[in-house]
């Protein structure tokens, strides 16, 4: 079911092109490490050539801010559970570890946000190096409707009811990538990168069904069951009583 979702969805979406190379962002979580096996039985038939990343956000425990607790060396293991699934499956692996604490107190931002800030910053790095047309992530479809709520809670109001895209350009977080100037003063040209998310019409439920039947075993993360982050109190407890009001709120709100 996921593997012919994520088929239908990066061909009717026009995601990828035969002969591209393309970033997987890889957590080591079950949806990530879902996407991944996904994309390696199809990538032979659609002639992908892919490329594993995987950022360690080094944080720890007395970084934490009240909207995003910390893992501490939880992280080391994700990474090194990653470098060994890359190697196993015989696929290219780029790592990195960035200080993403030092980065939220300079630029005054929260954990949450700088992490994804440079988890992106990184993501478009290894793009360029490897001459990648795209950068895959795991979005999922209850991901999306959680998104939806948040922005919509926050005050965004109905544009912030789209939601995700299933394809965006990707910018640099630092500088806008295109149009970016060289130390000359001249136009850079730079090649578009596509930032897709080819799981969006597939749930968490559907992810876990798919990790059991291949006999993948995610990495958890235990922070993704503490309710004092929004997300996850959206996730465990308000869309839960709400589909009590509407069975069908889920699929009324992706669509």
């Amino acid at each position: 079911m996921l593997r012919d979702k994520l088929y239908s969805t990066l061909y009717e979406q026009r995601l990828v092109a035969r002969g591209e190379t393309l970033v997987v962002g890889v957590s080591g979580g079950p949806d990530s490490l879902a996407l991944l096996h996904a994309l390696k039985t199809l990538a032979p038939e659609l002639d992908l050539k892919l490329y594993v990343a995987h950022l360690n956000h080094q944080l720890r425990g007395a970084d934490a801010d009240a909207d995003h607790q910390l893992r501490g060396a939880d992280a080391d293991a994700d990474e090194q559970f990653v470098l060994w699934l890359a190697r196993e499956w015989h696929l290219p692996v780029a790592n990195a570890r960035w200080d993403v604490g030092g980065y939220a107190a300079e630029n005054r931002l929260s954990l949450e946000v700088a992490a994804r800030d440079l988890r992106y910053q990184f993501l478009l790095g290894v793009a360029r190096q490897v001459n990648a047309q795209a950068i895959a992530v795991a979005h999922n479809a209850d991901d999306q409707v959680e998104t939806i709520l948040m922005h919509w809670l926050r005050g965004a109001g109905l544009s912030g009811l789209r939601g995700m895209a299933y394809k965006s350009e990707i910018r640099n977080q630092r500088s806008e990538v295109r149009g970016q100037k060289s130390e000359s003063g001249n136009q850079k040209s730079e090649i578009r990168v596509d930032l897709i998310r080819p799981l969006l019409d597939v749930t968490r439920a559907e992810i876990e069904i798919y990790c059991l039947e291949n006999n993948l075993q995610p990495r958890v993360d235990e922070t993704n069951f503490d309710t004092t982050i929004l997300r996850n109190r959206l996730r465990h407890e308000v869309i839960p009583y709400l589909e009590t009001l509407n069975p069908n709120l889920r699929t009324v709100l992706r669509h």
